[in-house]
């Protein structure tokens, strides 16, 4: 059967999860300096109840395995537009990333639309569907370290060091992030720079292949 959108957070599977403290220096990590040496939880593994370790991706029910290990997680806060979505979806796949989306949506999961910007793709995405935004950041600590992207940000995504699997998180396509989260997470702000003219800012999905593009150099071409 082909896959499809998993549920997330309280209402998904209960998993045990094996978790590291580490300090955001160990990681590499330079985006706010000042608070480097905060700590952090990163994911190690989840252990299935039958007492097997084994390998996790976020949001996964247990047994699920990945043949490559993720580069990253996409979080898309409340999309709008199917077709950014399902273009949004192609683009993990060609990185490696996994789909996160946080309800609520623009759309039916089952709108041929997003389909349609998926190509054949689709079948393949297999997003990881957070009922709110509030069960995403609970679950925060076992994804990874988190950038937020927004022109207000300081710090350019040409100028992170990102860690291993960092979360990347985009707003909505006709107002960004909501003011309450880019207040909460001011100094997780990452802007994507551009020239002075008439654009406001990237289609969320360009902005989104920047992102991973980056990641991507950083992790896979410079190691």
């Amino acid at each position: 059967s082909k896959a499809g959108p998993r549920s997330c957070g309280a209402a998904g599977p209960r998993r045990l999860f094996t978790l590291s403290c580490e300090t955001r220096a160990e990681r590499g990590s330079h985006i706010s300096p000042a608070r480097s040496a905060a700590p952090t939880l990163r994911l190690r593994g989840a252990r299935h109840p039958g007492g097997k370790q084994q390998r996790f991706e976020a949001g996964a029910p247990f047994g699920y395995t990945s043949r490559v290990a993720t580069l990253a997680h996409v979080v898309l806060l409340s999309p709008e537009i199917p077709w950014n979505t399902g273009n949004v979806g192609r683009t993990c796949l060609a990185f490696g990333a996994q789909l996160h989306l946080v309800r609520p949506l623009g759309f039916s999961l089952a709108s041929s639309a997003l389909r349609r910007a998926g190509l054949d793709y689709w079948e393949h995405v297999n997003p990881c569907v957070w009922e709110s935004f509030r069960s995403f950041v609970e679950a925060l600590p076992m994804l990874g370290e988190v950038f937020f992207f927004s022109a207000e940000g300081v710090h350019s995504v040409f100028e992170v060091r990102f860690p291993s699997h960092p979360v990347l998180v985009f707003g909505r396509e006709s107002v960004g992030l909501p003011e309450s989260v880019r207040q909460q997470f001011r100094e997780r702000l990452v802007r994507i720079p551009q020239e002075p003219g008439v654009v406001r800012s990237l289609n969320l999905s360009s902005a989104v292949a920047v992102a991973l593009a980056e990641v991507y150099r950083q992790h896979r071409l410079l190691k």
